[in-house]
């Protein structure tokens, strides 16, 4: 697990380089940011959403990860780790913006499979009649 992260670090590194020239993240983002794309791929991860209080959960059982995003704070949890950063809230919101394209592409994949089954039982029903 840990020589793929770092091997998405370095990629994600260049490529970042390469779309954003004039913003430079700083090694602590790059991580964090790298945590939360392995985590959003990962099939068993939740994310959960709270309206009220402008959170983001991540909670992958699986992997023992925990996230939780509010504002310009990230917080990250493991059972043996506990870290919380503060950022600028442009990354922030970057971070959100790929958590929320992640839950719209599952939504998406669900949709299909919902929609799918729908054609299924009718055809089925036919069938019968």
């Amino acid at each position: 697990m840990k020589k793929i992260i770092n091997n998405f670090w370095e990629k994600f590194k260049n490529i970042n380089k390469l779309f954003f020239p004039g913003i430079q993240l700083t090694d602590s983002q790059i991580k964090v940011q790298t945590i939360i794309n392995i985590l959003c791929k990962h099939n068993n991860t939740e994310f959960h959403l709270s309206p009220i209080s402008n959170k983001v959960y991540l909670i992958n059982r699986e992997l023992s990860y925990y996230i939780i995003i509010s504002d310009n704070i990230i917080s990250i949890d493991n059972h043996s780790l506990f870290v919380t950063y503060e950022f600028l809230p442009w990354f922030t919101y970057k971070i959100v913006k790929t958590i929320y394209i992640t839950i719209e592409e599952k939504g998406k994949k669900i949709e299909t499979e919902i929609l799918y089954n729908k054609e299924k039982a009718l055809d089925k029903i036919l069938q019968q009649l």
